[in-house]
C-alpha cells in the first residue's frame, strides 16, 4: 500500500497509482466475465432440466413397460443430478455477487477474491471456470475449494508453491 505525503506526488507515486487503477479495472472486468460465464452455466442447467421435464411420456402415460420405466428413471436421475449441479452453480453465483459488492478490496495474499499472477499463469480465485480472456490476457477461474488453490493459499508475491510436482512462483497478488 502506498503512503503519500499530503500535497506531494512524485512521478513514481503517480505511476503506482496508475498501475493500481489498471489492476482494479482488470479485476472488475474479470469478475464480470466470471459472472457472465456462471449465468450461462446456470441457464444451461435450467434449460436442460426443462427439456427433460418436457420429454414426451414423462408422466403422460397410464401404463409403462419395463423399458419405458427404465428410461423414465434415467431421466429422473439426470434431472436430480442437474438439480444438484444447479444448486452448486447458484451458490457459486452468490459468491461472485458478494465479491462484486466489494470490488475495491485490496489483496496481498492468495485467498478468495484475489488475482494471483504466477510464473505459469494468472488465476482469479473465485469460481472454477475454463480459461477466459480480458483485454487479450488469459486467466483461469479457480475455486477456493480446489486442491490447486489450497497449495497456494496464503502465499504472497515472491513466494513459491508446488502442485503435482510443478513449482510456481508468485509474481503478484491483487
Amino acid at each position: 500500500m502506498m503512503h503519500v505525503r499530503p500535497g506531494i506526488l512524485t512521478g513514481h507515486d503517480i505511476s503506482i497509482m496508475i498501475i493500481e487503477a489498471k489492476k482494479a479495472t482488470m479485476k472488475k472486468q474479470m469478475l464480470q466475465s466470471c459472472i457472465r460465464k456462471q449465468q450461462s452455466l446456470i441457464d444451461d442447467f435450467k434449460d436442460r432440466i426443462q427439456a427433460l421435464l418436457q420429454t414426451e411420456g414423462l408422466g403422460n402415460e397410464e401404463e409403462y413397460d419395463n423399458t419405458e420405466m427404465s428410461a423414465m428413471q434415467q431421466r429422473i436421475d439426470e434431472i436430480s443430478g442437474l438439480h444438484e449441479a444447479l444448486i452448486f452453480a447458484n451458490n457459486e453465483m452468490l459468491l461472485l455477487q458478494m465479491m462484486e459488492a466489494a470490488p475495491d478490496r485490496i489483496f496481498t495474499e492468495a485467498e478468495p477474491g484475489a488475482v494471483v499472477v504466477t510464473s505459469l499463469g494468472t488465476f482469479f480465485i473465485a469460481v472454477s471456470t475454463e480459461q477466459f480472456q480480458v483485454k487479450n490476457e488469459s486467466f483461469i477461474g479457480l475455486s477456493g475449494k480446489s486442491p490447486f488453490f489450497l497449495a497456494m493459499q496464503g502465499k504472497k508475491a515472491g513466494d513459491t508453491f508446488s502442485y503435482h510436482g510443478v513449482t510456481y512462483s508468485i509474481l503478484d497478488v491483487f
